[in-house]
Protein backbone atom coordinates (compact mmCIF):
# COMPACT_ATOMS: atom_id res chain seq x y z
CA UNK A 1 0.00 0.00 0.00
CA UNK A 2 2.95 2.68 0.81
CA UNK A 3 4.67 1.50 -2.70
CA UNK A 4 1.01 3.13 -4.53
CA UNK A 5 1.54 6.43 -2.55
CA UNK A 6 5.27 6.71 -3.61
CA UNK A 7 4.53 6.40 -7.63
CA UNK A 8 4.33 10.19 -7.36
CA UNK A 9 7.16 11.39 -5.42
CA UNK A 10 10.79 12.61 -7.13
CA UNK A 11 13.52 10.39 -7.21
CA UNK A 12 15.74 12.28 -4.88
CA UNK A 13 12.45 12.04 -2.25
CA UNK A 14 13.20 10.84 1.61
CA UNK A 15 11.21 7.82 0.65
CA UNK A 16 12.40 6.27 -2.55
CA UNK A 17 16.13 6.94 -1.19
CA UNK A 18 15.12 4.60 1.52
CA UNK A 19 13.36 2.52 -0.21
CA UNK A 20 16.52 2.19 -2.85
CA UNK A 21 18.95 1.76 0.08
CA UNK A 22 20.40 4.83 -1.03
CA UNK A 23 22.35 7.75 1.38
CA UNK A 24 22.16 9.80 -1.64
CA UNK A 25 20.19 11.17 -4.79
CA UNK A 26 21.93 9.42 -8.41
CA UNK A 27 22.90 12.52 -9.24
CA UNK A 28 24.64 13.53 -5.98
CA UNK A 29 26.72 10.07 -6.46
CA UNK A 30 27.05 10.86 -9.93
CA UNK A 31 28.69 14.41 -8.95
CA UNK A 32 30.94 13.00 -6.44
CA UNK A 33 32.56 10.69 -8.64
CA UNK A 34 32.93 13.33 -10.82
CA UNK A 35 35.02 14.97 -8.46
CA UNK A 36 36.75 12.43 -7.34
CA UNK A 37 38.33 11.64 -11.10
CA UNK A 38 38.79 15.42 -11.31
CA UNK A 39 41.22 15.33 -8.45
CA UNK A 40 42.78 11.78 -9.05
CA UNK A 41 43.84 13.55 -12.11
CA UNK A 42 44.96 16.74 -11.17
CA UNK A 43 46.91 14.95 -7.94
CA UNK A 44 48.78 12.56 -10.97
CA UNK A 45 50.26 15.87 -12.62
CA UNK A 46 51.46 16.95 -8.96
CA UNK A 47 54.84 16.28 -7.64
CA UNK A 48 53.50 14.33 -4.96
CA UNK A 49 52.07 11.83 -6.88
CA UNK A 50 55.77 11.19 -8.41
CA UNK A 51 56.49 10.00 -4.96
CA UNK A 52 53.00 8.55 -4.54
CA UNK A 53 51.80 10.98 -1.84
CA UNK A 54 48.85 12.95 -0.79
CA UNK A 55 46.48 11.32 -2.49
CA UNK A 56 43.08 12.71 -2.52
CA UNK A 57 40.46 11.21 -0.18
CA UNK A 58 37.54 9.56 -2.08
CA UNK A 59 33.89 11.74 -1.56
CA UNK A 60 32.19 9.02 -2.92
CA UNK A 61 33.34 6.61 0.19
CA UNK A 62 32.48 9.13 2.16
CA UNK A 63 29.15 9.19 1.04
CA UNK A 64 28.81 5.82 1.17
CA UNK A 65 30.27 5.17 4.36
CA UNK A 66 33.34 2.88 3.08
CA UNK A 67 36.42 3.20 5.40
CA UNK A 68 39.37 3.69 3.27
CA UNK A 69 40.49 2.89 -0.24
CA UNK A 70 42.55 -0.21 -1.33
CA UNK A 71 45.77 0.77 -1.07
CA UNK A 72 48.00 -0.64 -3.91
CA UNK A 73 51.88 -1.42 -2.88
CA UNK A 74 54.24 -1.98 -6.05
CA UNK A 75 57.68 -3.02 -5.37
CA UNK A 76 61.64 -2.84 -6.76
CA UNK A 77 61.86 -6.62 -7.12
CA UNK A 78 61.16 -9.87 -6.25
CA UNK A 79 62.98 -9.71 -3.51
CA UNK A 80 61.37 -6.68 -1.76
CA UNK A 81 57.94 -8.39 -2.08
CA UNK A 82 59.21 -11.65 -0.68
CA UNK A 83 59.99 -9.80 2.32
CA UNK A 84 56.79 -8.03 2.53
CA UNK A 85 55.22 -11.37 2.24
CA UNK A 86 56.57 -12.77 4.78
CA UNK A 87 56.40 -9.74 7.30
CA UNK A 88 52.52 -9.84 6.53
CA UNK A 89 51.95 -12.98 7.32
CA UNK A 90 54.16 -13.41 10.35
CA UNK A 91 57.49 -14.00 9.48
CA UNK A 92 59.90 -11.44 9.80
CA UNK A 93 62.62 -11.35 7.98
Amino acid sequence: MVATFCIGLRENSRIKLKLNNSPVSLETLLLSVAVDRLGLLLWTKSKDAEKGKGKPKSFTNSILGVEKDNETIAFESADDFEKARARIIGKVA
